[in-house]
């Protein structure tokens, strides 16, 4: 019987040995996907911060249609760059309050031919800081549809941002690479013919 007992003892306190290795390699095994996670977050983490710095202009950009007035010297859309610096390459085009509220709107403009898009369109190469007005073409039409703005800028980062309709921002292409993608022809200086009120 004391060898049976003593048997049993002796596996018990090798399992013991056994079970402690296994614990251990759990523990590191645990630690190591711990770590693993705790980079991914960061990783993130560190995007989104590089984002918002990236954003940290263009968020202070927007614009609004102060007016529905389609008189041609009328500025019916307001600009407000609160930012202390100034934007480059402003276009700004009327799309419908229809339309997807993304970049491919810029297609819009050109679907009944090259030419008839000029009067949707309006181009500023510096605009300062503060509020400014610009006329741009405004149409009704039943049903509650009618013409929005949307605007593409660059900041002064150099980088290149879309707002839509709706007021969401996202980075793009700079107009020299986007513009001719939907047939939009250079100079874009013949785009800005319109009144323009700083």
């Amino acid at each position: 019987m004391k060898t049976i007992i003593s048997s049993v003892l002796n596996w018990i306190g090798n399992q013991k040995d056994w079970l402690t290795v296994i614990f251990s390699l759990a523990a590191i095994i645990v630690s190591i996907y711990g770590l693993s996670y705790q980079k991914k977050i960061n990783l993130i983490n560190q995007e989104k911060e590089f984002l918002n710095e990236q954003r940290s202009q263009a968020i202070n950009v927007s614009m609004w249609i102060s007016s529905d007035k389609v008189d041609p010297t009328t500025p019916n859309v307001t600009i407000n760059n609160a930012n202390v610096n100034a934007i480059y390459d402003v276009f700004i085009f009327s799309v419908s309050n229809r339309s997807s509220g993304d970049i491919s709107d810029l297609s819009s403009l050109t679907k009944l031919g090259s030419d008839n898009y000029y009067k949707d369109v309006q181009y500023i190469e510096v605009l300062p800081p503060g509020r400014s007005k610009v006329v741009m073409f405004y149409q009704n039409a039943m049903g509650g549809e009618h013409s929005v703005p949307e605007m593409i800028f660059k900041d002064s980062n150099g980088e290149t941002w879309f707002r839509n309709k709706n007021g969401n921002l996202d980075k793009v292409d700079p107009l020299n690479k986007l513009l001719p993608k939907y047939g939009i022809s250079v100079p874009y200086s013949q785009y800005s013919k319109k009144v323009f009120q700083p």
